[in-house]
């Protein structure tokens, strides 16, 4: 199952479309999606405006991948639980944030194993391929800093 997230506070639209019209091609996938409050309602997977946090979890731990916007709570939990995240950023110019800060962080997470940039359907589609055809050698983020980092931010505050 693919496990599409537009997190909880803004609507994003233009993700959502664009994974229904890649989903239309593709009627063999398994896709549910948390599509917000945006006025799109997709054709071609289902779907649900909203679900609680420990539903999202669920459906997170259940997924073979997650699709999401750049929101710093779907990739830490999806690095935690050693999914991969394929990410498109919400943009100022489209009116979907107040600034372009997925983008920065789009690009700093890009670099990181098991993080996917992606803002057309073929670029979804290639990485969906990628993702499903290679081994993964992503191992999950631990949920907490270890020992030895609490210690020296305790050292620091000291």
């Amino acid at each position: 199952m693919i496990f599409l997230t537009v997190g909880t506070q803004l609507p994003f639209d233009r993700l959502v479309e664009l994974v229904d019209r890649w989903c239309a091609s593709r009627p063999e996938l398994d896709i549910f999606g948390q599509v917000g409050a945006g006025s799109y309602r997709p054709r071609h997977f289902s779907h649900t405006p909203f679900l609680s946090a420990a539903e999202a979890r669920q459906y997170c731990e259940q997924a073979e991948l997650i699709i999401g916007h750049v929101g710093i709570g779907s990739i830490f939990t999806a690095l935690e639980l050693g999914k991969p995240i394929l990410m498109m950023p919400r943009l100022a110019r489209h009116g979907e944030h107040r600034d372009d800060h997925q983008e920065q962080t789009l690009r700093y997470f890009a670099s990181i194993p098991g993080c996917y940039p992606f803002a057309t359907v073929q670029e979804l589609e290639a990485a969906v391929e990628y993702v499903r055809s290679t081994e993964s050698t992503q191992t999950a983020l631990p949920p907490f800093a270890p020992e030895s980092t609490l210690n020296a931010v305790k050292r620091l505050l000291a």
